[in-house]
């Protein structure tokens, strides 16, 4: 099993309505400490960090996105890979190497200082027993964002399952303007995933562009981690 990571304050009694059958008694999420859109609003960058509590090795993750295209640009999308020999840094230390190591990258994307966005007010949400989760948000211009949340679960032997480790898939059908597009794939699981939810909606400074932040929960020794997974589109 994923070791456990521990950063934010937070304890809760359950995790998404997509796992209401099953309770823990920790819920942790990491730490933001940077999020926004180029100037040019092509792209997007997300850094979290979070602390194994065990060994208290520190983590940081960063995701660099193209929006447009929906994926990783070249070398934006690393993890720490510290042991515990580091574990007397802090996780901003962990954060500052990232960075450090995209500073080029950062700086020809126009990300050195990233704009937040606007985020959408969503005005409804629904769940269903599946799995599947939907959102509808309004724009400025007044038109509705509606995102599906389709997802699929393979339980290990320590979530009630047969599987060696955890792992999901999940893909969005976004419904905008009288057109439909769908991101992502019921076919790509990744392993160490529990769940997936919808957590957050931007939209890019030009206002042509969106950004749809998910809950990522994660099993850990001691409860479930919450990491963030990017995912973008054009409107």
């Amino acid at each position: 099993m994923k070791s456990f990571y521990l950063v934010s304050l937070g304890l809760a009694a359950s995790l998404t309505a997509v796992m209401s059958a099953e309770v823990w008694a920790d819920v942790w999420r990491t730490t933001q400490r940077m999020a926004g859109f180029s100037t040019d609003s092509l792209s997007y960058i997300y850094l979290e960090s979070s602390r194994d509590t065990g060994a208290g090795i520190p983590k940081a993750e960063m995701q660099i996105v193209n929006v447009p295209s929906n994926s990783c640009v070249p070398n934006g999308c690393i993890e720490t890979q510290y042991g515990e020999s580091q574990s007397g840094k802090t996780t901003k230390m962990a954060e500052d190497d990232l960075l450090a190591r995209t500073g080029n990258l950062r700086r020809r994307l126009k990300l050195v200082s990233p704009h937040l966005g606007t985020k959408l007010n969503i005005i409804s949400r629904s769940n269903s027993p599946d799995g599947s989760e939907t959102v509808v948000a309004r724009l400025n211009n007044g038109k509705t964002l509606q995102i599906r949340l389709e997802q699929k679960q393979i339980k290990s032997t320590s979530q009630g399952g047969t599987a060696e480790r955890d792992k999901a898939s999940m893909s969005l059908l976004i419904t905008y303007n009288n057109r439909q597009r769908r991101i992502g794939s019921l076919n790509n699981y990744r392993d160490w995933v529990i769940s997936y939810s919808l957590r957050e909606v931007r939209l890019s400074p030009n206002g042509r562009n969106a950004i749809v932040l998910l809950d990522k929960t994660e099993p850990t020794f001691e409860g479930v981690l919450q990491t963030t997974l990017v995912q973008g589109f054009p409107l």
